[in-house]
């Protein structure tokens, strides 16, 4: 996920959660999340997300969210185990 991070200086840290939320049949199967502080900028989120070998086929969604203490912003998209 790409995004962007605003401040009111190029000094200023803002401390980002970015998190994906992986379900299948509508149930939570993952939950990877990191933090990561961030000056103004633009950056690509990459967090790994871990599905066992065991993992059912079919389709799961995945969302993304970024987030800072005031501001959050979420995709959702989704991937076919097969």
């Amino acid at each position: 996920m790409k995004y962007a991070v605003l401040t009111p200086s190029p000094e200023t840290k803002v401390t980002i959660t970015e998190v994906r939320e992986i379900t299948h049949n509508g149930e939570l199967v993952g939950k990877p999340e990191v933090r990561v502080d961030r000056v103004g900028g633009t950056y690509t989120s990459t967090v790994p997300i871990p599905l066992p070998s065991t993992a059912e086929k079919g389709v799961y969604n995945v969302r993304a969210t970024i987030q800072s203490e005031n501001l959050k912003d979420t995709k959702e998209i989704s991937l076919i185990v097969s």
